[in-house]
């Protein structure tokens, strides 16, 4: 399927696997690529150092070079490098990494100074790009513009994020998505959302950035569903979870193929057990239903609550910590048997098998 968005990042499938804190990592972003699809490593939740860990772990399996330019993209959860939060002075570290790296996009979500991030990271790649020119680097060999991803969780945040200088594309996060998005007090489910803001997007960039849809997909009949809503592509995070590739526990992994979309949650619960709370206003995270979600929040922030939650992370232990997913949990069992998780080429495999036969049996209706 070509879109926009395949045009864009020069990829076959306008699929999208989430940065997903916690479970995308080198390999995940790798494998997306090698899929036909775009992946991310995310950031921001662990050190520096990490995530050059994992440039490297995805760098070697696309067997790149150093200096290479490479094919997946950088997420990167802002407000921890905020003054608020008291790490600014690292915000500068990560950006010069990221565009060091020469990754095709970046994703820059939940901060209060996003337009700025914008901006500065936009700076940044100036400066390398005209560095390279002065240098004398061969035209093959220099950098090319990223694409810059921003996410939005309401009506008013995705429209004006369309109109900030400097951003390619905008992902509307519907209420369905797992992980960390907007509350029920200002989401729509993504079946409104996209209809309600595509008429302001442009069909192709750069006349205006691509809207891409996020939230409970897990199928190519979604996906199929996502694009005639008026998205140029969509993102998808749950499904891709229990995967080989991705870093969840396998604790999380297995939790994630028996869990149904009922059993989701929205909740600040594991945020305050983890001392995590600066997402900002309107944003909550949905995950599986477990002991954190259902006890109060005394409980979960107090000492002894902190203190059972650490042991638990250390045993793994899924009744009590953070599983993010969306409702889309239901329709994912069916990649990964028990310990037997899927590959994530087999996901994308399935995905796009099954919007070609969404796309044949909606054709078959318009010939009827």
């Amino acid at each position: 399927m070509r879109t926009a968005l395949t045009d864009l990042l020069g990829i076959q499938h306008p699929i999208v696997v989430a940065p997903m804190a916690g479970a995308a990592g080198g390999l995940l972003a790798s494998a997306a690529i090698q899929a036909g699809a775009f992946g991310f490593i995310a950031s921001g939740h662990t050190p520096l150092q990490e995530l050059k860990n994992q440039i490297e772990i995805g760098r070697k399996t696309l067997g790149l070079k150093q200096g290479d330019a490479i094919p997946f993209g950088i997420g990167l959860i802002c407000w921890k490098f905020e003054k608020a939060y008291g790490e600014p002075d690292m915000a500068e570290r990560f950006l010069e990494t990221i565009v060091e790296a020469k990754v095709k996009g970046v994703w820059l979500s939940f901060g209060a100074y996003l337009k700025e991030w914008v901006g500065r990271i936009r700076a940044l790649e100036k400066e390398a790009m005209e560095r390279e020119l002065k240098e004398g680097v061969e035209e093959r060999k220099r950098r090319k513009r990223m694409s810059v991803f921003v996410a939005g969780g309401s009506v008013d945040e995705v429209l004006q994020m369309k109109e900030w200088e400097g951003v390619d594309i905008v992902a509307a996060q519907g209420l369905e998505s797992g992980g960390h998005g907007p509350t029920y007090k200002v989401g729509l489910p993504i079946i409104s959302f996209i209809p309600t803001v595509a008429a302001q997007f442009g069909p192709t960039f750069p006349s205006a950035p691509l809207l891409l849809g996020s939230g409970g997909i897990a199928t190519g009949a979604q996906l199929v569903a996502i694009l005639a809503l008026g998205a140029s592509g969509a993102i998808i995070g749950t499904a891709f979870l229990p995967t080989i590739e991705a870093t969840y526990s396998k604790g999380q992994k297995k939790r994630i193929i028996s869990a149904k979309g009922e059993e989701t949650v929205r909740s600040m619960n594991f945020d305050h057990a983890r001392g995590t709370l600066g997402w900002g206003e309107h944003v909550d995270g949905r995950g599986v239903r477990n002991l954190t979600t259902e006890e109060s929040v005394e409980d979960v922030a107090s000492e002894e609550g902190k203190r059972k939650y650490t042991e638990a992370v250390k045993e793994d232990d899924t009744e009590r910590i953070i599983v993010w997913a969306g409702t889309s949990v239901t329709l994912v069992g069916q990649d990964s048997k028990g310990e037997d998780f899927a590959k994530t080429e087999t996901i994308v495999k399935r995905i796009v098998g099954e919007a070609e036969e969404a796309i044949q049996r909606v054709a078959r209706l318009g010939a009827a």
